[in-house]
């Protein structure tokens, strides 16, 4: 490799740094900036490996930031790029974000799924440990979503086995707090209780600041069902103020929601009605119409 081609190879990978340091700090915009910038670069210079990499950072980080239908536009063309090259696992990784680009997009969770048992196939060929408990776990999910138990519980289980093994405590945290949603579904508040709890030790041992505040907003839901208000309030609290500093905008408006519907089984309709506006402003950043709906119901309510 010559010095200017070596010259190049560090530009890039400092500006996939500063992208990555961008996105730990919740810079969400100058994340996406650097992404861009070196997708460019890399197409230039035909690095389909680079470029397929860029355009999934940049759909991961609209993720976050709840714009799902540009983040599953940046991940499905990469597709084609990753086929013309036979490049498997960037194929396998652009199926998953596309997965997780759809899942949140009205009528679009079967399309999703699809996606995620695409990524899946690719990835039991490989030793590739974390991303088939992030595809199992995903896939599971969206089972219990279209009220397949049965596969839900195959996929959670098969992914708890794998991450086990590896010892992958996220993972691990992440099929508690299925399993917990699971149970909570079905009447078992027990087992459920049990099951957030040790999600959210692992998820406050490992750091995962987005986790923590679904597993803390998860708990909180089911305190609801068992008519225990005033843990439901603190949990739901919590779990707010865990996913304000992450610039998780989806992650915002369901805990804002959730917050705010709190508040108003308390009677503190003023709050209520804060946090519901917050919902909402959230729900329309990332163009989500079922909670953008919700949200206007639940306010005019209130105010009535």
């Amino acid at each position: 490799m010559n010095s200017l081609n070596i010259a190049k190879a560090l530009f890039h990978d400092a500006l996939k740094l500063r992208g990555e340091v961008y996105r730990h700090l919740g810079d969400f915009n100058n994340a996406v900036r650097d992404s861009a910038h070196l997708c460019r670069l890399t197409r230039s210079s035909g690095d389909a490996a680079g470029y397929i990499d860029a355009r999934l950072a940049i759909a991961n980080l609209y993720n976050l930031m709840g714009l799902k239908t540009r983040a599953a536009a940046y991940a499905k063309r990469a597709i084609p790029y990753a086929k013309r090259s036979d490049l498997k696992l960037s194929l396998a990784l652009a199926y998953a974000v596309l997965g997780s680009s759809l899942r949140n997009l009205e009528n679009r969770r079967k399309d999703a799924l699809q996606y995620y048992l695409k990524a899946l196939d690719i990835y039991k060929g490989t030793s590739e440990a974390d991303s088939l408990c992030v595809m199992h776990c995903n896939a599971a999910i969206l089972y219990k979503e279209l009220n397949e138990d049965g596969k839900c519980m195959e996929h959670l289980n098969e992914t708890l086995k794998i991450a086990v093994r590896n010892r992958l405590l996220v993972h691990i945290a992440n099929v508690k707090n299925e399993l917990g949603t699971f149970y909570a579904r079905n009447g078992q508040h027990g087992p459920a209780e049990r099951a957030y709890k040790e999600s959210l030790k692992i998820k406050t041992s490992v750091g995962d600041n987005n986790g923590l505040a679904m597993s803390l907003n998860n708990l909180g839901q089911l305190y609801i069902r068992t008519g225990e208000n005033i843990k439901s309030l603190r949990c739901l609290k919590k779990a707010y103020e865990t996913v304000l500093p992450t610039g998780n905008l989806f992650g915002l408006y369901v805990c804002a929601r959730n917050l705010g519907n709190a508040y108003g089984r308390a009677g503190k309709s003023g709050k209520a009605v804060c946090f519901l506006k917050i919902a909402l402003r959230n729900a329309v950043a990332v163009d989500y119409s079922p909670g953008i709906a919700l949200c206007k119901e639940e306010i005019a309510a209130l105010k009535r």
